[in-house]
């Protein structure tokens, strides 16, 4: 089996994931045609699921959009997983037609529906705040709701932008599908190269970036030297025992 490293760049509004990992290959099979070995790629779902996530919401959210969690009263708590997604149905018919009357433009969302051990549901979702300057009004969109109390805020991004927040709100999904979203929400522009770095440069940067080897400036330097007008906010780096080798996850943030 050959071994060759991937760079796999996610450009995400103003974010830069980038991920480095080996891809193992039979002789005679060209690069793009790779897959990640089954192994790792198990051990790694449930984490690139709240990377995919995050990626969604770096690429169709700004800070004009909200974060909005809905929870029910006792006389309105559903009384099972389909009456639950009926009801998010239901408040998201009335929030299309708020949307629209109030010229705000068709609503962006993505939702997570989740219940507690204590068997309470309750809804997690990310909403456009508007399109074109005009803006849906806070209270009516909570008023959509109507089962218990609706909270609305406006979306905080850290140095990490909303990475954090993706995952709260995937800590304990319910449905099959970790989260639903409205149609027509943009894709990352994915950008694939191999051969920049090898296991031994891979191998480097872990060893000598990830914390607390180096100093935060020197750490910037090294990305800037590779990936340009971007910040480093977050690194991680892991070695696999079974097959040696060396995986690095990267976020970054455009300079402004």
């Amino acid at each position: 089996m050959r071994c060759n490293y991937r760079e796999h760049r996610y450009y995400c509004g103003e974010f830069l994931d980038v991920q480095v990992y080996p891809v193992y290959r039979k002789a005679g099979v060209r690069g793009a045609r790779a897959k990640p070995t089954s192994d790792i790629q198990a051990k790694l779902n449930a984490e690139n699921s709240i990377k995919r996530l995050t990626r969604l919401i770096h690429t169709n959210f700004t800070r004009d959009d909200y974060a909005l969690h809905l929870t029910y009263r006792d006389d309105e708590m559903p009384a099972d997983d389909l009456a639950a997604k009926k009801n998010t149905k239901n408040f998201l018919a009335r929030a299309k037609r708020l949307y629209s009357s109030s010229s705000a433009g068709l609503i962006k969302y993505i939702l997570v529906t989740e219940k507690s051990d204590k068997g309470r549901y309750h809804h997690h979702l990310i909403v456009s705040g508007g399109q074109g300057g005009a803006k849906v009004d806070r209270t009516a969109l909570e008023r959509c709701w109507g089962k218990g109390y609706a909270n609305t805020k406006a979306l905080q991004f850290t140095d990490a932008g909303l990475s954090g927040l993706a995952r709260y709100i995937t800590k304990k999904p319910l449905f099959f599908k970790r989260w639903s979203c409205s149609r027509g929400l943009k894709k990352p522009v994915e950008k694939i190269r191999d051969g920049r770095f090898s296991g031994k440069k891979a191998a480097k940067f872990i060893n000598e970036i990830a914390p607390p080897f180096i100093g935060y400036d020197d750490a910037q330097k090294r990305f800037a030297a590779i990936f340009g007008d971007y910040s480093l906010v977050n690194f991680k780096g892991m070695y696999n025992n079974f097959n040696g080798g060396a995986y690095i996850s990267a976020i970054m943030r455009k300079r402004m």
